[in-house]
């Protein structure tokens, strides 16, 4: 298991729990083996903020050199973040096609979230088609 803070994924399957919940796990968090991995936790808390309110998180070089993530999360009728979709791509590429990768990602699980049955949206990327 690696620790939540080196990918994204992680961050958007802890973004729906309350800031204590959060904190407390953040209170565990380690450096990566390249030492990019944000442990902040105050800067951990504004990620996963954002992450729930775009519906998706994007980091590059954290846990990897060189390598790069696209998370989107399948929100399920409770309003959590149930399951992740990513797209683990080298950084360049991801540098290159940021929005089309957010799009690809952000498609997949709404198509995800409709073969579920899960209608529950609250987040900015709800108007993805």
């Amino acid at each position: 298991r690696s620790p939540l803070n080196w990918y994204p994924p992680c961050r958007l399957l802890i973004s729906h729990l309350t800031p204590e919940e959060r904190a407390e796990l953040f209170a565990r968090v380690k450096p990566s083996p390249n030492g990019r991995a944000v442990t902040d936790p105050a800067i951990l808390e504004r990620e996963c903020r954002e992450a729930w309110e775009r519906g998706y998180c994007i980091q590059t070089g954290a846990s990897g050199f060189s390598v790069a993530c696209v998370a989107a999360g399948v929100i399920n009728n409770k309003g959590e973040c149930c399951a992740t979709i990513s797209l683990v791509v080298p950084e360049s590429v991801a540098d290159e096609r940021r929005d089309e990768l957010v799009d690809m990602a952000l498609k997949s699980v709404r198509d995800i979230e409709r073969q579920l049955g899960y209608q529950h949206r609250k987040t900015p990327g709800a108007d993805v088609a």
